[in-house]
């Protein structure tokens, strides 16, 4: 029993990681943080980080596996969820830099709208898309765009059908589903610990129109894909 997390930020991964490793101490767990290895030992029975599709592939071909699972959540929420997450990290002195410091000045709405800031570009621009097809990093963006002619409509078909190739794609809203199906596929015996860390958020719901017009230009495909994974997946 092996297999890979692809953990898209926000959804989790972390609260699931920790599970495993509380309900079955008998196997290794890798957890990947930037910088991301080019090689795991294939002695490794889980990979779980904020690692791209590529990284998965690459990761599986080392470790002798081809399953990999996900957790999908609503992008604009994710995206909410980010720019609170960051404030905090500033806040309490555990993170200050670039991106954490432009949540901490800007409010919600001037956050939304900086789409100039690089590195928001990365973390936050269709990033779960990217993060998907091949990888959220810019410059591996730009390759497949100069590359292979990379329109937002491939990369959503072409997302669709790596999620396909998935052993378990699950949803935020419905996280214990999701632990229930790598339960009950890779024969695991762990609990539903889902932990929001981010203690001050809004929901989506709490939006002004000029916040949710702000925000939908950065989640465009990732909104296309979620809904379309929603179809699929979340029966």
């Amino acid at each position: 029993m092996k297999f890979i997390h692809l953990h898209i930020p926000k959804t989790a991964g972390t609260s699931l990681r920790e599970s495993i490793v509380v309900a079955h101490p008998e196997l290794k767990v890798q957890g990947i943080v930037d910088p991301v290895p080019e090689t795991i030992p294939a002695e490794v029975d889980i990979v779980s980080g904020h690692i791209s599709h590529e990284d998965a592939m690459r990761f599986g071909g080392q470790m002798g596996t081809d399953q990999v699972v996900t957790v999908l959540r609503h992008p604009i929420d994710r995206f909410v969820s980010i720019y609170y997450f960051w404030r905090e990290l500033y806040d309490k002195d555990i993170e200050k830099t670039r991106k954490t410091t432009t949540a901490h000045k800007l409010s919600l709405l001037d956050f939304a709208r900086a789409m100039d800031e690089p590195e928001l570009c990365s973390e936050l621009y269709n990033r779960m898309s990217w993060q998907l097809h091949s990888s959220y990093r810019l410059m591996r963006r730009f390759e497949m765009r100069r590359d292979h002619g990379m329109t937002q409509d491939d990369l959503a078909e072409q997302v669709m059908a790596n999620l396909r190739s998935f052993a378990v794609v699950g949803f935020q809203d419905h996280y214990g589903d999701f632990v229930a199906a790598i339960n009950d596929r890779f024969k695991l015996d762990i609990e539903n610990r889902k932990i929001n860390v981010t203690q001050r958020r809004s929901s989506v719901e709490d939006l002004s129109h000029a916040e949710l017009q702000a925000i939908l230009p950065w989640v465009s495909v990732d909104m296309e894909v979620y809904a379309a994974a929603l179809r699929e997946f979340g029966k």
